[in-house]
């Protein structure tokens, strides 16, 4: 017998067995909601993290660029 049968055919228990069925799923649904929103948010903090590694990153070629400039100027 499935829930739906069973709340017919035993009335108020059988259906309070489907309403509880249905909170289960709403609340299953929700806590996937809240894991995909931690999700997003931690993909966004890695986008940011990396972002900021590839300015060093670009950053640090620049200052050697510069310094191998320098050392040229002065005749090293």
């Amino acid at each position: 017998m499935d829930g739906l049968t069973g709340g017919i055919s035993n009335g108020i228990s059988g259906a309070s067995g489907l309403a509880a069925q249905n909170g289960q799923i709403g609340s299953l649904l929700g806590d996937l909601s809240a894991s995909d929103e931690a999700q997003k948010g931690m993909n966004n903090k890695i986008t940011q993290l990396k972002n900021d590694l590839d300015f060093n990153v670009a950053l640090n070629k620049f200052i050697g660029k510069a310094g191998d400039n320098a050392k040229s100027l002065v005749g090293q």
